[in-house]
């Protein structure tokens, strides 16, 4: 794709509140070429944390790389990330479901306002059925 990726760094897991709620910090996009992403979980003691899963870590890698044409998290950054994800899995379909999964019910299911929409563009580029299709067939019977 081209992008002008400069340097990818180790973020340090941090949290942050946003309406009233706390949420975890696992990437960070400057918009300069500059990427960090937390590999680990919090240390415990005096030994660095264990690390995070590779799905955790890949998923948000690429959510941070889809930063790099979409700013702002509404259907078009969701439908770029599903991409990215179709990309990177390859023909490995069970692997890009749990990237997708991850996602949404990391990312789009805390904050229902984009969680509509977001996911159905997230699915779009393939995958099984989104979390947000089979709670409205769950409602219709």
């Amino acid at each position: 794709r081209c992008w002008p990726l400069r340097q990818l760094a180790e973020l340090q897991l941090a949290s942050r509140r946003s309406r009233g709620t706390v949420q975890a910090i696992r990437g960070l996009h400057t918009g300069d070429g500059w990427l960090a992403v937390a590999a680990r979980l919090p240390p415990s003691g005096v030994s660095d944390g264990p690390l995070v899963e590779y799905t955790e870590l890949l998923a948000t890698l690429l959510h941070e790389l889809a930063h790099f044409e979409e700013a702002d998290h509404g259907p078009a950054f969701y439908l770029l990330l599903g991409q990215l994800v179709t990309e990177c899995c390859g023909e490995d379909s069970l692997r890009a479901d749990a990237l997708r999964r991850r996602v949404e019910l990391e990312e789009l299911w805390p904050c229902r306002s984009r969680w509509l929409a977001g996911s159905q563009a997230l699915w779009s580029s393939g995958g099984t059925a989104p979390l947000s299709a089979l709670k409205l067939r769950a409602g219709d019977g």
